[in-house]
């Protein structure tokens, strides 16, 4: 078995692939990678013991792609929303409490959710790959397009301006189906209280799905940071054990 956490792109893609070609299994932390390489890694997905596993690329300790794809088997899955950058949402809060944004994201690097360079978080690129695979497992394709806008763009004062009331920003991803087309956007989102997503403190991932039945599941836990991601990929390396 081969663990991957290493940075997206090359030389993880390569060593991925040569792996799986060596008829190695791979747990891999890359949503990039995974989303950018799907149609390529497909074949190394098929049946219950597949090749290749990736929990902790979405959800940190969530297991939000394998719920997902139950939810699908059971009843079509129309909506996915969710606040799923941990390093974004804990920059936010402390925007919200009154910190500048680029103390924020010291502190976001010092507590370890934020890397050196956390270009990919705070533009909203990590949450669109999460987001391609959340697409992925629920309507089975990558969206047909796919809006995105990060919080490093996002005015300070729009923030301030929330302080008085209950209402929050969060950089919310949502993919739906949208008359038969798999429609997706990244964005910072103004939510009331009453919004199961306004509730993500800090770290935290919070996931609404809905359901072509109307029912809504709600899933929540810390979304970064190196012991949810290590949670997810060693729960994947167990998976795997456990199979032999």
């Amino acid at each position: 078995m081969v663990v991957e956490a290493l940075c997206a792109g090359e030389p993880a893609m390569g060593l991925t692939f040569a792996a799986l070609a060596a008829g190695r299994k791979v747990v891999t932390a890359n949503k990039a990678n995974v989303a950018e390489a799907w149609q390529r890694l497909r074949p190394y997905m098929r049946g219950d013991e597949s090749a290749l596993r990736f929990s902790a690329a979405v959800g940190g300790a969530v297991p939000v792609l394998e719920i997902i794809e139950k939810l699908r088997a059971s009843s079509n899955v129309v909506r996915v929303r969710a606040v799923l950058n941990g390093t974004c949402n804990f920059v936010l809060e402390r925007m919200h409490e009154g910190a500048t944004y680029s103390h924020a994201v010291d502190e976001a690097r010092a507590q370890g959710f934020a890397e050196a360079d956390p270009h990919l978080d705070v533009s909203g690129l990590d949450a669109a790959s999460k987001l391609v695979l959340i697409s992925l497992k629920a309507f089975g394709e990558v969206p047909t397009t796919l809006e995105r806008q990060g919080i490093d763009r996002l005015s300070p004062a729009a923030v301030e301006a929330t302080r008085p009331s209950t209402s929050v920003i969060k950089l919310v991803a949502t993919v739906s189906l949208q008359d038969g087309r798999v429609v997706a956007r990244v964005a910072p989102e103004l939510l009331t209280s009453d919004d199961y997503l306004a509730g993500a403190r800090f770290e935290h991932n919070r996931f609404d799905v809905t359901l072509e039945t109307g029912e809504t599941v709600h899933l929540s836990g810390r979304g970064a940071g190196r012991w949810p991601t290590a949670t997810s990929v060693m729960g994947d390396v167990w998976s795997v054990a456990r199979e032999r």
